[in-house]
């Protein structure tokens, strides 16, 4: 087994899920896959950014090893996580083909699906890419193409808010049991990618 130098050898190579339950059930004719960033060690795909920009601010001499940084927070709104129109000066505009919108009602119900159908669980801004991935997902020219959506974060700080009060159980068609065995296939599969996968 591999043992880590320090955390932040641990950052990066997070693994690849397919989910299937729930394009299924929407047609898509394109498979979705998870990059579930939230496996990182401080459960969020920002783990990448925070090691690159402090990696090189200390080489440009910005801040000496072991400072103490804090940021900033953006401003609330429905979909929590993402900046409500926020576009930093370092974002590549020209790189991103396509802005999909989706309604405040789609990112709550996609990430309470990923956690009871596909045992992932999930925040609302999981639930807003994952409603993206499935618009696109279901377009004819995508058919048989993969589609890789970012799982920036788990879902564990939302358990205590309105998404996930008076969550009803999923029971698949087939068995009641589909909803614990889809937790148990992802960690089983988190395994076998993680050191595969980059």
């Amino acid at each position: 087994m591999r043992i880590a130098k320090d955390v932040t050898e641990l950052i990066g190579r997070t693994p690849l899920v397919e989910i299937y339950r729930i394009p299924n059930a929407k047609n898509c004719v394109a498979t979705i896959v998870i990059k579930a960033e939230g496996m990182n060690p401080a459960a969020s795909g920002t783990d990448r950014i925070g090691l690159g920009m402090i990696g090189a601010a200390e080489e440009a001499g910005l801040i000496k090893p072991g400072k103490m940084i804090s940021y900033g927070r953006s401003g609330a709104h429905t979909i929590q996580g993402i900046g409500a129109g926020l576009v930093p000066k370092v974002l590549r505009v020209d790189l991103i083909d396509e802005v999909i919108s989706v309604s405040d009602d789609e990112p709550m119900v996609y990430g309470q699906r990923l956690a009871t159908e596909e045992g992932l669980l999930s925040g609302i801004s999981n639930g807003a890419a994952l409603a993206g991935a499935i618009k696109v997902g279901k377009r004819p020219e995508n058919a048989g193409r993969l589609i890789v959506m970012i799982k920036p974060s788990l879902g564990e700080r939302y358990l205590s808010t309105p998404m996930y009060q008076n969550l009803e159980p999923f029971e698949s068609p087939q068995s009641a049991r589909v909803g614990t065995h889809a937790a148990t296939s992802w960690h089983t599969e988190e395994r076998k990618s993680t050191e595969s996968v980059v």
